[in-house]
């Protein structure tokens, strides 16, 4: 690691003027510099007493921070190594769901410093380096991204896309200091609210809410979306690759679908509640960037009671007949 800057004072605390005679070489000079550097991370001084010195970090490279001062005794049997390990600079970012608090993947974020965009080369899955030749944006791994070397300073994370069925949040910033370290660096989280669905069922009549029906959600494409009931949310239902096709309408008259990716869906009713005929056809509704389940897409879809008409009539003349009084019994009497 080079970039940083050093210097070598003796045990009275004076420090060595050094000249250089090549990158990384160095022989004690009355009227040399007070400061050395490394070249492929080593510096060689000669010319030096027997006794101990302290080398000091005068300056570390950019986005690293100061190893503490270090000791060595120089004997005149050879020579001493002393060894700094300078600790990078780093940003952890975070990436939650704003309803369950889980980790999620699959959202492109950007990194600023002020106005300037910094490009990040990926080293392995969630950790990334700032590099002018990498890439305007980085992805998370269980919902994780860090980020370093960084130099000290206030930085900015945009959400460039979302992940699939959540909206995109506002931008959110962390400042790293020489203390944000990779073992203890700066954080900044941010929460994505998935997208969301509500399906009102109600009577044609009354247009009271009323529950029981079974319904089933189709894309674009006409796949059927499937999903399971959510632990906890009455009348929600999520996404989920391995639920049901269909879900059911509780008593409340309304239910929820989350975790829908924007775009255009059918939904189809597959059977009434009880006392009602089923909705014919199929109804619109479209999912939009910006509607979670604080602000869902809704649809509403009513249902026309079934009924059964009694005429009594005059035998004669077919003449209606007032206040006769009638049993109505079901199939099993």
């Amino acid at each position: 690691l080079d970039g940083g800057t050093f210097r070598i004072s003796d045990g009275n605390g004076t420090v060595m003027l050094l000249a250089k005679l090549d990158d990384g070489v160095y022989r004690k000079s009355s009227d040399g510099a007070n400061t050395f550097t490394t070249y492929n991370g080593n510096a060689t001084i000669y010319g030096l007493s027997a006794a101990q010195y302290t080398v000091t970090e005068v300056s570390a490279p950019n986005g690293y921070t100061k190893d503490a001062d270090k000791t060595v005794t120089v004997t005149s049997s050879g020579k001493a190594t002393v060894t700094m390990a300078d600790s990078p600079m780093a940003l952890r970012f975070n990436k939650t769901d704003a309803l369950s608090g889980t980790a999620i993947d699959g959202g492109k974020f950007s990194l600023y410093d002020g106005e300037e965009l910094i490009k990040l080369r990926k080293v392995e899955d969630g950790v990334y380096a700032p590099d002018n030749s990498g890439s305007t944006t980085f992805t998370t791994y269980n919902g994780t991204a860090m980020i370093a070397p960084l130099t000290a300073g206030t930085y900015t994370i945009s959400e460039e896309q979302a992940p699939d069925g959540f909206a995109a949040t506002a931008d959110v910033t962390a400042t790293v200091t020489e203390s944000s370290t990779s073992a203890n660096p700066a954080v900044a989280s941010m929460q994505d609210k998935p997208l969301a669905l509500t399906v009102n069922k109600v009577s044609s009549i009354t247009k009271q809410p009323i529950g029981g029906a079974v319904f089933r959600l189709y894309d674009s494409r006409g796949n059927a979306i499937k999903v399971s009931a959510m632990a906890g949310h009455g009348g929600w239902f999520a996404v989920d690759a391995d639920g049901d096709d269909d879900f059911t309408i509780p008593a409340s008259g309304t239910a929820s679908v989350l975790y829908l990716p924007q775009g255009s869906y059918e939904l189809k009713e597959v059977s009434a509640p009880d006392g009602y005929a089923i909705s014919r056809g199929t109804s619109t509704a479209v999912v939009g960037s910006y509607n979670t389940y604080t602000a869902p897409a809704s649809a509403t879809v009513e249902n026309e009671p079934l009924a059964m008409l009694l005429d009594k009539v005059d035998a004669s003349d077919k003449s209606p007949l007032e206040n006769v009084a009638f049993r109505i019994k079901d199939a099993d009497g």
